[in-house]
């Protein structure tokens, strides 16, 4: 019966939600939905990341690529975001394969018995 006090304490209230700021034109898009994907891009095109913070959980943690020579990070300009939604934008610069990732703990109360938990997006690019 102890696990029912510490779920409650971990909730979070709803976050607010604003209009996601434009994609670069002619970037492949991804996002929530996409999680557990894999998509393929040509060499050149740019990828944007745009996701949207959780109930219950912190806003996602910077997106990385887990090969920055088949994915480069891509300078941002769109990086004024609204409240709860993290950014990412990346370059296909050589041929091969990535991972774009994210991760998100859970949001707590200061103070309270938390379960550390995390939640991890994970988007696989294939480069041709």
């Amino acid at each position: 019966m102890l696990a029912a006090p510490l779920l409650f304490a971990c909730g979070a209230a709803a976050v607010p939600t604003a209009p996601d700021p434009s994609p670069p034109a002619g970037a492949v898009q991804v996002g929530d939905a996409d999680d557990g994907r894999t998509i393929s891009v040509q060499l050149g095109r740019q990828i944007s990341v745009t996701l949207h913070r959780q109930n219950g959980f912190q806003p996602w943690s910077g997106v990385d690529a887990s090969n920055g020579e088949v994915l480069t990070r891509v300078v941002d300009v769109r990086n004024a975001a609204p409240r709860g939604v993290t950014l990412g934008l990346f370059a296909a610069t050589a041929r091969g394969e990535a991972r774009l990732t994210a991760n998100a703990g859970v949001d707590c109360s200061p103070g309270m018995a938390c379960p550390a938990l995390v939640r991890v997006w994970t988007v696989t690019v294939e480069v041709a």
